[in-house]
């Protein structure tokens, strides 16, 4: 289960180098100078504690073109007594799921995501990141509740690395995917199903803040 996930400078700075890369379609390019544009106006989107009913920037088709919105993470449709921000992989054909995924997926380049370990009265936060600290790109969908752009993040069984920390994780892309997973429902489906080869890395942090980065415990 992704329940918080943070922003970082490596990120935002990874986003403006991927600009320059040959091998990375002009949409995808356009879309991560918007996205950097976003964060260089000061708004809000290096934050290092993001919750579920936060606003954050994700990449979606638009017209045929990649381009980012500002989006809730999570709603809380009228059916159900929870807030709903995470998609099983194993639930993406049922009537939650099934019509966003099929038409509206999106993804959402952050620095990485936490997980917790220990008792529940001594939870031990854990940031998780990619190794070599380029952005982590995770595979979501979308859909408009009550008037509002709303995505919630696909989740799959944990890989053998992960399963230490959690039985789920969000399903992470790679750079080169994530035009691929947004305009081809094939793809996307071949993503979901094979996962992510992506070498992780982790670090127990302190108290999570929206203002400070994850840092590993001295």
């Amino acid at each position: 289960m992704c329940g918080r996930k943070y922003d970082s400078e490596i990120a935002a700075r990874e986003r403006e180098a991927f600009l320059g890369r040959r091998n990375i379609a002009p949409q995808f390019r356009r879309a991560m100078q918007m996205l950097l544009e976003w964060t260089d106006k000061g708004q809000p989107s290096l934050n290092y504690d993001i919750r579920p009913t936060n606003e954050h920037a994700v990449i979606c088709l638009d017209q045929d073109e990649l381009s980012p919105r500002i989006m809730t993470w999570g709603f809380k449709p009228e059916w159900s007594n929870r807030l709903l921000f995470n998609s099983r992989s194993d639930k993406l054909k049922g009537r939650v799921w099934g019509k966003a995924f099929a038409q509206q997926r999106c993804v959402v380049p952050v620095g990485g995501f936490y997980e917790w370990t220990g008792p529940k009265a001594a939870r031990q936060p854990h940031a998780i990141h990619h190794a070599d600290g380029s952005t982590m790109f995770l595979g979501g969908l979308w859909l408009e509740h009550e008037g509002m752009p709303c995505y919630s993040l696909v989740t799959t069984a944990a890989s053998d690395w992960m399963s230490r920390l959690h039985d789920r994780q969000p399903l992470m892309l790679r750079a080169h995917e994530v035009t691929d997973y947004l305009t081809d429902i094939d793809t996307a489906w071949r993503l979901v199903e094979s996962g992510s080869p992506a070498e992780l890395a982790q670090f127990a942090c302190g108290p999570l803040s929206r203002t400070v980065p994850p840092a590993p415990l001295a």
